[in-house]
């Protein structure tokens, strides 16, 4: 009796010392930029669609660390800092305050991530709407996740000589 007492002791301490390794390991992949860690569960960003819901979901909760950190094209956002001598945080504020100054971009944004129609070549990505024919919305892919690129025009195809 004192045998299986103990053997439950040690497979209830083995399973505890597993849960413990598993979260350090999660802990110690995850994806944090500017101090914000990816959540790619309440935000996925592997299909197009899936990047719109997620910067949707994001405006909302006006979550505009996490768009910055994790939603918009790093490559892009490196730059920007690097080339202002800002902060991300500074970076952040002047995301917010753009959107709140302009409610109408922040509508037209809106409408066009949630019921926009997608245009995906596997590696970029655009999404239009048609009440809002001028303006289009640029993806591109980076390794298994999609970001939202800072352009407002397709890329012209290279001319042939």
């Amino acid at each position: 009796m004192r045998r299986l007492g103990f053997l439950l002791l040690m497979l209830c301490m083995l399973s505890s010392l597993s849960k413990i390794n598993t979260h350090f390991a999660q802990e110690k992949n995850q994806l944090k930029r500017f101090n914000v860690i990816a959540d790619l569960t309440l935000y996925p960003q592997d299909t197009p669609k899936k990047i719109a819901a997620s910067v949707l979901k994001a405006l909302e909760k006006e979550r505009f660390d996490y768009i910055t950190a994790h939603l918009l094209d790093p490559e892009f956002i490196d730059r920007r800092i690097k080339s202002t001598a800002s902060t991300a945080d500074q970076l952040i504020e002047e995301i917010k305050s753009h959107f709140t100054k302009e409610p109408d971009l922040l509508k037209a944004l809106k409408t066009i991530l949630r019921s926009g129609e997608i245009t995906d070549d596997g590696q970029k990505a655009s999404i239009k709407h048609k009440d809002y024919p001028n303006t289009q919305i640029f993806l591109r892919r980076i390794e298994d996740r999609w970001f939202i690129e800072n352009r407002k025009e397709a890329e012209r195809a290279p001319e042939k000589e």
